[in-house]
This record gives C-alpha cells, structure tokens and sequence, in this order.
C-alpha cells in the first residue's frame, strides 16, 4: 500500500512539473504605447525579469517578448513590469523588465532582490547598503555603506520636509515606499504605487479532518521480544485538527510553511506463538496522540483545481500510552495466563518526515476547500534510554484529510 501510494504521488508530480505555465489576464503595452489586453504567464522565477509570454485568448498561440520589444506588461492594477536598462554591480548595463513599485515623477523599481530609483525618466539608480571593512588605528572595522542614501538626498533633495528622514531610512521595500510616495505627495506629482496592499506576512488558518491508517514495526535484535515478532494489525482511525499555511507575499506566493496540529488515536494488536505451540502472546498498543508537522509547501499555478505539494518533518506527541501483553501457557493439563502491563517501555516523543500532494478548490471568496494524501515515517515508540537498547520500531502513516482553509 505504501509503495502505491509514493509510486501514485511520484507520477502526479512528474506530470505537474511539465504544466507550469499560468496564464492570468494582462496586458502588454508597445513601443509605441498602445495597449493589448490578453493573458500574461505569471511566474515568480527571474525569468519574470527576462521575457513576458502572451496570448490574446486562451486558444491563440503564445508569443514570447523580450525586454526593448515591448515597453511594459502587467497584471491588473497590482503588478506592472517596465523594459528598463539598468546596470547591477559590478556588471555592464542591460535591458531588463523591472518590477515597479511605485510610478511617479520619482518611482521606484526593483529587479530580482535589489531597488532602483529613477526621476523625470532619468535613469535607474541602484541602491545598496553593503558591509564595508576599514582600518582605524590599525583595527579592523565593519560598518554599513549606506550608499542609499548618497543616491536618495540629491533625488529628493526639493522636498525639504524629507531631508532628514531619508538621512535614516532603511534599504527596505515599505519604507521605500513610503518614502516615495511622500516625496510624489510634497512636490505635487501624481502616482501610482502597485502591490503596496500586500502584508509582509500572510497566515491562512483551516481546519482538517480525515482517516489515519497506520503500521507499526518492531525490530528485536537479541530475541528477548519474541511477543513483538511477526505483523501488527494495521490501525484505521480518524483524524482531526488544525492546519496553518503561512508565506510571505512579497518574497514568494508559490513557496510557503505549512503546519498542523493533528489529533488521532492508534491500535495495534498482534498475536504471536512458539514453534510447538505451547506460548502464545497477544500484545495490543493504544496510542493517544498529538501530531505536529511543519515543512514547506509548494503550490502550483492557480487553477480550478490548483494542485500542491509539500513535505517536511514531524513531531508526534504520545499524549498517552499502553501496551497490554497477554501470555497463555500450554501445560499438561492447564492453561495459564500471565498479564503484563507494560509490555514495551514508550517514549514521550516520536520525529519523522512527511510528504504529500494535495489539491485546492475555492468554494467561496474568502475560502478554499482542500484534500491532501500523505505519507509520514517515524522513528517508533520504543523508549530506548529507558529500556533494551536492542529494541527498535518505526511507525508508518498514510493519511488522507480533508478540510477548509481560508484564501
């Protein structure tokens, strides 16, 4: 069933890796200035920076543009890219599409993890604030460059209520920004600034709940568990929870942490018997547990139906535990039972790894609804520091959830 299932998810992703284009209605604007509304392949990746691909329709070929092709593309009134020459450090001077931030008499650009300013169409600026090594009485010192800020004072130097903020202002996007905005505001030039709504963080919150089907194994390296040899049953139950996806919409809107806490409940019973029949031993293990996943998910272009995938590590927490042991003794003429309590020594906490694929559909403005599969390993319940260190088992999940999630 497990290689089923990792064999099923493999190939669902190999067929996604081939279909990554997304297509979003957009624009691209001409040399010369005139306007073509269509679709826009919208990526996060720096190619974003290197071509623009659009089509009139849905049906219409794709035609690839290159930055000096065209004058600008966008999306909507969020996201605006201009051809632009820059010159990044240390490089000579090429055309680019670069993002724009905020359009005014002064704007500012931003290319893959750097920010520009420009003013009148004047030319784009790089701005940095890189560490810089000197010597004073012969020590060695490292200070900021601020090197921003020598490009910023002369550009805005006619808006005097500024001097002395952008003496201090930080090489971040918000107060970039702000800054420019404040600047368009003073001298009484009109602007446009794009994404400026998004938070730096986003956290959407849902609730999930579906099936838990579980396999414990033990490894018994000296023979002193003969009770725990052989094939558990497996355990099929449910399971419920909370489910966290946080990102940063700024950076990346694909890429994002995923985290969950999970509560489920596990048994496993096995019954194992000597080579002549005279012992046999029924073992069954409860388990009440808190499950916490946390790793990084992936969500494919928006459709429909947007497909994801995610994986990461594992935390279970054994909230409680037992492991009752029954032993039957075949004599002459009896049998006799024996009950032990504690069977296997548990531990507090397992880790492991997980990983899955899953899909999302919007119900609502404010909602999507989303089913996972997924498959989790663990390092077992066996508590080794505080009982035969020969002892070892794994647990094996593959669960199938199902819930909703705020957009």
């Amino acid at each position: 069933m497990k290689n089923l299932i990792l064999l099923i998810i493999a190939l669902c992703l190999v067929k996604l890796s081939f279909a990554q284009t997304d297509f979003r209605e957009g624009y691209i604007i001409s040399s010369a200035g005139d306007t073509s509304f269509g679709f826009v392949d919208y990526t996060e990746s720096r190619q974003r920076y290197k071509v623009c691909h659009f089509k009139k329709a849905n049906d219409q070929n794709v035609v690839t543009y290159e930055p000096g092709q065209i004058a600008a593309f966008g999306f909507g009134h969020n996201i605006f890219f201009e051809s632009k020459e820059i010159k990044i450090e240390n490089q000579e001077e090429r055309r680019v599409f670069a993002e724009v931030k905020v359009k005014g008499f002064v704007s500012l650009f931003r290319y893959d993890f750097e920010y520009y300013v420009e003013k009148n169409n004047g030319g784009l600026k790089r701005m940095s604030n890189e560490n810089q090594t000197i010597y004073v009485n012969g020590k060695t010192m490292t200070h900021r460059s601020n090197q921003h800020v020598s490009v910023l004072s002369p550009l805005l130097f006619d808006c005097v209520e500024l001097r002395q903020r952008v003496q201090h202002v930080s090489l971040t996007e918000k107060q970039l920004i702000k800054l420019v905005e404040d600047y368009n505001k003073c001298t009484g030039n009109a602007f446009v600034t794009y994404e400026a709504s998004e938070p730096h963080v986003k956290v959407r919150v849902g609730i999930a709940g579906g099936i838990n089907i579980s396999n414990i194994k033990f490894s018994n390296a000296d023979g002193n568990y003969d009770y725990l040899d052989g094939s558990f049953d497996g355990s099929t139950t449910l399971i419920i929870g909370l489910s966290l996806n946080a990102f940063a919409p700024g950076v990346s809107k694909r890429f994002s942490v995923q985290g969950e806490f999970l509560y489920s409940k596990s048994n496993y019973e096995n019954s194992a018997s000597n080579a002549n029949g005279t012992k046999t031993s029924h073992v069954t293990i409860d388990l009440d547990q808190l499950k916490i996943p946390i790793g990084l998910r992936y969500t494919f272009p928006e459709k429909k139906i947007t497909p994801y995938m995610n994986f990461g590590m594992s935390s279970t927490f054994n909230l409680s535990s037992s492991s009752a042991l029954t032993t039957n003794y075949k004599l002459a003429n009896r049998i006799e039972t024996v009950f032990t309590k504690d069977a296997v020594n548990t531990n507090d906490l397992q880790f492991g790894f997980f990983g899955g694929l899953g899909i999302s559909k919007a119900i609502h403005e404010k909602l999507n609804l989303f089913t996972e599969i997924r498959y989790e390993w663990t390092n077992g319940i066996v508590d080794r520091a505080g009982g035969d260190q020969s002892l070892e088992s794994s647990i094996q999940n593959i669960q199938i959830t199902l819930g909703v999630r705020r957009k």
